[in-house]
Parts: structure tokens; C-alpha cells; sequence
């Protein structure tokens, strides 16, 4: 008990801590390198995480882009997002201000009977705990609009090349 306790403490101070630049991973870029039209957007998506993860609480499903829609969730109002969705993976991915864009939602496999859940995640950039308590991995990519498309979710994004934007 005590190892879990401690490590636990660890993965918090680790987590919580703002790394340098040069201490990133190379596939993690500031926003602040976008432009000014880009960072909003970015800042509109990082806002839209929060409606979504409420409406996944609610819903008991991430939402579906035309339900954004029409609540007027912004950069959903624009035409080119999509939800895909496949087992602990929800992505919505989308064009927007001359890049793809790409917000993926990682939950936890479902726990079998009598397991018990993992200490709570760290409320931070890339980690939300849900009213339900259900705990999130969320990150927020961009990739040129060159950039080959695909289908389905990318559970990794960075091995095809997309870059994990941060506010940190």
C-alpha cells in the first residue's frame, strides 16, 4: 500500500510540474506557435472539451458534432468535424484555420468485478475527472493540411506525425 501511496505522490509532482521546452517531448509544441486565428481556435476547442465531457456524463456518450452544432459550440459550427469512436478511444477531428485538429479522449477500460479503480488522476491539462468520477486522458493535435489523411482513431497520434498542442 505504502508503493502505490508514493507512487502515486510521484506521478502527481511529475505531472503537475511545468516542464521546459527542452525537457518536451518532441512531438509536444506550445500553442503559442500558432497563429493568432490558430490559438483561437485552439482556445475555442480546449473550452469545448468541457461541454463535451459534460454531455458525456449526461448522455452517457461523447456527443455527436450535429448536437455541438446546434447548441452553437464553437469551432463545431464550422462544417468539417466528425466524431469517431472506437473502444476507450473518442476523437473529434476537424478543419479549421489552415490545419486539422484533432481532440482525443482516452477513458479507462472498464474495471472487472471486484476490481478496485486507480488513485484519481490529477485535474490538469491532459487529465479531467468527470462528475461520474470518471477519470480522462485528453490532449488536443494538430497536423498540416497536407497531411495524409485517415480513417478511424488514432490512438497515438504523434507516430503519424501530428503534434500535441499545449498550453504550458
Amino acid at each position: 500500500m505504502l508503493v502505490v501511496v508514493v507512487w502515486g505522490g510521484g506521478l502527481l509532482v511529475t505531472r503537475s510540474r511545468v516542464l521546459p521546452v527542452a525537457e518536451r517531448p518532441s512531438w509536444q509544441h506550445s500553442f503559442l506557435e500558432l497563429s493568432a486565428p490558430q490559438q483561437r481556435v485552439y482556445r475555442e476547442l480546449r473550452e469545448a472539451v468541457f461541454e463535451a465531457e459534460n454531455q458525456r456524463v449526461d448522455q452517457q456518450a461523447w456527443p455527436e458534432v450535429a448536437s455541438l452544432v446546434d447548441q452553437g459550440v464553437p469551432p463545431f459550427s464550422r462544417p468539417t468535424w466528425s466524431l469517431r469512436r472506437k473502444g476507450p478511444y473518442a476523437t473529434y477531428v476537424g478543419e479549421a484555420e489552415g490545419l486539422r485538429w484533432l481532440v482525443l479522449f482516452i477513458e479507462p477500460e472498464p474495471l472487472a468485478a471486484g476490481q478496485v479503480a486507480d488513485a484519481k488522476a490529477p485535474d490538469d491539462e491532459e487529465h479531467h475527472t468527470l462528475r461520474d468520477g470518471t477519470a480522462l486522458h485528453v490532449t488536443v493535435w494538430t497536423a498540416p493540411m497536407n497531411a495524409p489523411s485517415f480513417e478511424g482513431v488514432l490512438a497515438f497520434p504523434a507516430s503519424e506525425g501530428w503534434v500535441q498542442r499545449v498550453g504550458r
